[in-house]
């Protein structure tokens, strides 16, 4: 028996490519999200300017909907579902917590070493103000440490 090779289907398609036209604002993403440096300097938007700024870069974001979808872009290429850009800024959010907790920790600690150097030089005034400064910042800490520490998974969605 004769076995036959496979061969490929050769059927007309009727149209090359490049003859379907991709809508300005998909090139307009694609372009950017390809770092494409003249879509980024570009005057155009990919959309509505949205009042968020990105989770990444900093810059605006772009509200895009795409159907029943809501989309988020930078100019840089940042995308964000509307469920992930909340919870980048989430992340943001939390990262900044934590750089003012230890910004403030270390304020108090250095408020504290000043005010033992006064004590010891007999500038009870200053001692005083240092105490009392350190003090302040140390309430705020708490505070901020308090937030940080609880538990946001048994936060409400929103979804009852």
């Amino acid at each position: 028996m004769l076995s036959r090779k496979p061969r490929l289907n050769h059927t007309e398609l009727g149209k090359e490519e490049g003859d379907y036209p991709v809508p300005g604002e998909m090139e307009y993403e694609s372009n950017i999200a390809g770092l494409d440096p003249s879509a980024a300097e570009s005057e155009a938007t990919p959309a509505d300017l949205s009042s968020l700024s990105c989770p990444e870069c900093a810059g605006p974001l772009y509200e895009l909907r795409d159907g029943q979808f809501l989309r988020f872009r930078c100019r840089v290429g940042h995308a964000y579902t509307a469920d992930t850009v909340m919870d980048a800024k989430a992340d943001v959010l939390e990262n900044a917590l934590y750089m003012a907790l230890n910004t403030l920790e270390e304020n108090a600690e250095i408020a504290e070493r000043l005010a033992v150097r006064s004590r010891a030089r007999q500038l009870l005034q200053a001692a005083e103000r240092f105490e009392m400064r350190a003090k302040e910042v140390r309430e705020h800490a708490v505070v901020i440490r308090r937030v940080l520490s609880e538990d946001t998974s048994e936060a409400p969605t929103g979804t009852d």
